[in-house]
């Protein structure tokens, strides 16, 4: 009873105010004196700093974006590339979904293929026993 135990929040996460988190025993039950906002006494970090991936414009119009923010950068990539997916900010980290910038030209289903394909060979070539261990 009125032991005070002090917490610090997920990675990707930071508390409402700032501060260290205290939670106070009181009556057998673990509570926060100083309450914690609307959605609990942590919240998502966003992302501080630029998207970059493989190919990629200039996305410096990303910078500082909220947690859930899409990134919508002009161009996406660089010139001979188009953008297959969508770059995000989660947990102060930028994510990319889908296959990033791709050749232009080339269908993303058409990408896929030939990778899964340079996979399928190497794959086969493993399981030939073709493999020299020196």
């Amino acid at each position: 009873h009125g032991t005070s135990c002090f917490v610090t929040c997920e990675v990707g996460f930071k508390s409402v105010d700032g501060a260290d988190l205290a939670f106070i025993c009181q009556n057998g039950d673990w509570i926060m004196p100083t309450g914690g906002g609307g959605n609990g006494p942590c919240t998502e970090i966003g992302c501080s700093d630029v998207p970059s991936f493989d190919y990629m414009g200039d996305a410096s119009a990303c910078t500082g974006a909220a947690a859930g923010d899409t990134c919508v950068a002009s161009p996406q990539c660089v010139s001979g590339f188009t953008m297959n997916g969508e770059i995000s900010c989660a947990k102060g980290e930028w994510v990319l979904t889908g296959l990033g910038c791709i050749p232009s030209g080339v269908g993303a289903g058409s990408l896929q293929m030939q990778v899964a394909s340079v996979l399928q060979t190497s794959l086969t070539f493993v399981s030939q026993g073709n493999i020299a261990v020196g």
